[in-house]
C-alpha cells in the first residue's frame, strides 16, 4: 500500500529529526501495536521482544514508547510549527482512495 514511502513524504521533517526514526518507522510501530491488539503506547515493548515479527518487518529495532508519545505531541502543535496532524490526514485519504479503488468502490467526497 505505500504506507511508509506516503508517510515520509507527507510529514514534515521538523515532526520525527529528534526522535532518530523516519515517519514510516514510528507510523509502522503505531499501525502493528493497534492490528497486534494493543491498546497503549506500552504495548509497543511488547512487538520488540517478537523476534520473528522483527525479523518479517526487516527491523532491528522499533521506536521507545516514550519517542512515539514525544513524536504524536510535537507532530499536532501547531504552535511549534509542525502540521503532522495533516500529513497523516493526506496518508490516510491516500490509503484509503488505494483500497476503495481496488475494492472497486467509488470516493463519493
Amino acid at each position: 500500500m505505500g504506507l511508509g514511502k506516503r508517510s515520509d513524504g507527507s510529514i514534515s521533517s521538523g515532526t520525527w529529526e529528534q526522535s532518530g526514526f523516519d515517519p514510516s518507522e514510528i507510523v509502522d510501530a503505531v499501525v502493528l501495536m493497534l492490528q497486534g491488539g494493543g491498546r497503549s503506547l506500552e504495548d509497543l515493548r511488547e512487538l520488540k521482544d517478537e523476534e520473528g515479527l522483527m525479523k518479517l518487518i526487516g527491523r532491528d529495532e522499533i521506536p521507545e514508547p516514550d519517542t512515539v508519545g514525544d513524536w504524536l505531541r510535537r507532530m499536532g502543535d501547531p504552535k511549534s510549527g509542525q502540521l503532522g496532524l495533516a500529513g497523516l490526514d493526506r496518508v490516510r485519504d491516500k490509503i484509503n482512495e488505494r483500497v476503495l479503488k481496488k475494492d472497486g468502490s467509488r470516493n463519493t467526497r
